[in-house]
């Protein structure tokens, strides 16, 4: 029920939006959409390559989670003392920890890059600069 709401209330967005864009020149919202077209891809093959990912690494993860259910019931606990197997458990658990990790670093140095440009604190100096607040050297204003 929230996110058919969500949905709805996104959607009202969005039709607001672009209806004053259009208002305010038909050239704006032209610009403003073809603006967003090479995000919209970029954030589609971003998502293709994370849920790729998971899929790729859901059995380690279904693993990771037996382990911890398994090494946190204190019974089972007592019996991995009493035989000795919690190092062995523990290395293995480790293993599946880190390939999740290996793979989940490596697509995001793949997404950092992309991604750094909407994160980016650029405009924020030549604000600073205007305000007359000196963020920066005087040189760099």
């Amino acid at each position: 029920m929230d996110s058919g709401l969500g949905i709805v209330q996104a959607a009202f967005t969005v039709a607001g939006f672009a209806g004053t864009l259009v208002l305010l020149g038909p050239w704006m919202a032209v610009t403003v959409l073809l603006a967003a077209v090479p995000a919209l891809l970029a954030e589609l093959a971003f998502s293709r390559r994370r849920a790729e990912m998971v899929t790729r690494t859901g059995q380690a993860t279904r693993w990771e989670v037996f382990y911890s259910d398994l090494l946190t019931n204190g019974q089972v606990v007592k019996e991995l003392r009493l035989y000795g197997a919690g190092p062995y458990l523990w290395r293995w658990m480790a293993g599946e920890i880190r390939t999740i990790q290996t793979a989940s670093r490596r697509i995001n140095r793949r997404e950092g890059p992309s991604r750094a440009g909407s994160r980016s604190s650029a405009p924020s100096w030549p604000a600073a600069c205007f305000c007359g607040r000196r963020a920066l050297p005087r040189r760099a204003c």
